[in-house]
């Protein structure tokens, strides 16, 4: 009982935190880790789901013309998390611009504390209030290719913490609108895996701090987090995955430079390939890594949350996974 009461304590703090981030980031954020530039481009919209109002921000990059077809990567928030805490948390804007990709970030809608919580499955405060949010992200693309000029065989989705878990669910449930997708800072909860049966290979993204405090890389009860189902291990869900895909077992091991020797952690990259579609599975481990972004670091919320890899930065590892994949069946 002492144990989770301060790990529920930390969780207010560190959703404290991530509330506070649009003004809070810029003051804890410094030098090569900060905005490279303002966001610019910018349009906050409402669709209609279920007779609620749902929002979501979409960036359009530089070079958006509407003339021709361009990629569209949705970013999911954290639980606790908004839109706008995703936008500035993944920096991901600066890789819409310098790559022609439409970033668009929704919202959940249930509230948790002061910000949001996605429907997942596990049984979160949006899975207890009968939010659909599958099928409001299945209306999002719908509202996303009637509205710009969209590359539908180039939509791929992230999410990090709740935003994660929600993607995992996404490749489940709605596996046929996304050409590749990434979970961070997340896995997948015990029964998920045993009904999951996304009838074809899908290009997953995985990535993990083994100092995690609120997602444990080895699995079961997700302390501090609610009552949340217990989830499996990452290698559990690299191992799903490897073979929902069809993949060679044989692993490309790499150990990536270790660029900044202060952050208290190394990335091991582990690539599975010669999979149906070219689906291929990378999973990042962030050894000594917590419960944050890679390339964007925090001191404060690191007290809560643990060290934060500067060795690499999450949204371009995103981009450089996303880029060559195409929806395949």
């Amino acid at each position: 009982m002492i144990r989770e009461s301060i790990v529920g304590s930390c969780f207010k703090i560190f959703f404290t935190i991530m509330v506070l981030w649009p003004s809070l980031g810029l003051l804890i954020s410094c030098g090569e880790d900060a905005p490279e530039k303002p966001i610019t481009k910018l349009e906050v919209k409402t669709l209609q789901h279920q007779g609620k109002e749902r929002q979501f921000m979409v960036h359009l990059p530089d070079s958006y013309e509407d003339e021709i077809s361009v990629p569209v990567v949705l970013v999911l928030h954290g639980g606790g998390g908004t839109m706008q805490d995703m936008q500035n948390f993944t920096q991901m804007d600066n890789y819409s611009d310098e790559n022609g990709f439409i970033a668009v970030y929704p919202q959940g809608i249930a509230s948790q504390l002061n910000g949001f919580s996605w429907a997942d499955g596990r049984n979160t405060i949006a899975d207890q209030e009968g939010i659909d949010d599958v099928g409001f992200i299945d209306r999002l693309l719908d509202y996303l290719l009637s509205e710009y000029k969209v590359d539908q065989e180039r939509v791929y989705v992230c999410g990090f913490s709740n935003g994660g878990f929600m993607t995992q669910r996404l490749a489940c449930d709605l596996n046929d609108r996304f050409a590749a997708m990434g979970s961070l800072g997340s896995i997948m909860d015990v029964d998920l895996v045993n009904t999951c049966n996304p009838g074809r290979a899908i290009p997953m993204l995985l990535l993990t701090g083994t100092e995690d405090p609120f997602v444990p890389i080895e699995g079961g009860e997700m302390i501090g987090s609610g009552n949340v189902k217990d989830i499996i291990s990452m290698d559990e869900l690299v191992a799903f995955w490897v073979g929902q895909n069809s993949c060679n077992p044989t692993v490309n091991m790499q150990e990536l430079p270790d660029i900044v020797s202060v952050d208290q952690s190394t990335v091991t990259l582990f690539r599975y390939s010669s999979c149906d579609c070219a689906a291929d599975v990378w999973y990042y481990r962030i050894n000594g890594g917590g419960h944050t972004w890679p390339g964007v670091s925090l001191p404060l919320y690191e007290i809560i949350a643990g060290p934060t890899n500067r060795d690499i930065h999450a949204s371009e590892e995103l981009w450089k996974f996303f880029e060559d994949k195409r929806l395949c069946f």
